[in-house]
């Protein structure tokens, strides 16, 4: 990805807020639903973040949950099920029952498994030259050399470090790398600058490799 591909690795701090278990009615906020899809179930917990935060509830997969705000890192979502409000980690929500259908196992064209679905990912282009990847000689961050047609670089909170994923019209692609964004967003390696250039930014849904 052009002029971001100085790595950065380490761990993001996450901004930890204090809430008490309150009641909250619907006309207090504007809210806006999402479905759990975590196949063994969310842990909500009391503040946004997974040190010294206490898990007050876990909710199953497909809970009905109304979003009443994001903490400053924009991964925590504040949530109220109806019975109790808490912090739960933003990537394990989907917009609409009907994504929950896709967590299930999905193949491809081939009949081989492409794995259980991630969601919508933002997709974007870089190669191993200077202008992409800085001062790093074409290294990655996990795994040696950049392998064009190989390696990706993701957000490792997302896709864990060496992780293949299955990206439609890209085909199975192994998480080397990392980068100067978060969230839903993966960088494909490819051969040159001009093709990073022209490939540009596309929206593919992406699976975890089994």
């Amino acid at each position: 990805m052009k002029n971001l591909r100085k790595v950065i690795c380490g761990v993001m701090a996450v901004v930890s807020i204090a809430t008490g278990i309150v009641g909250v009615s619907a006309d207090e906020t504007k809210w806006e639903t999402h479905y759990v899809s975590a196949q063994s179930g969310l842990n909500c917990r009391i503040k946004s973040s997974t040190e010294d935060s206490e898990v007050i509830k876990v909710f199953p997969r497909g809970t009905e949950l109304q979003v009443i705000g994001v903490d400053e890192t924009g991964k925590w979502y504040e949530v109220w099920d109806g019975e109790t409000q808490g912090y739960c980690y933003g990537t394990y929500f989907v917009d609409n029952k009907e994504d929950l259908d896709k967590q299930e196992v999905t193949s491809d064209s081939n009949g081989k498994t492409k794995g259980k679905y991630l969601g919508r990912f933002k997709i974007t282009h870089y190669c191993p030259c200077y202008t992409c990847n800085g001062s790093n000689s074409g290294r990655t961050a996990w795994a040696g050399q950049i392998i064009p047609g190989q390696t990706i670089a993701v957000d490792p909170s997302v896709i864990g470090k060496l992780q293949w994923v299955y990206i439609d019209g890209y085909g199975y692609r192994r998480a080397e790398d990392c980068g100067a964004f978060g969230g839903n967003h993966i960088d494909v390696a490819v051969p040159t600058h001009s093709m990073a250039l022209d490939m540009g930014v596309v929206y593919k849904d992406v699976y975890l490799a089994e």
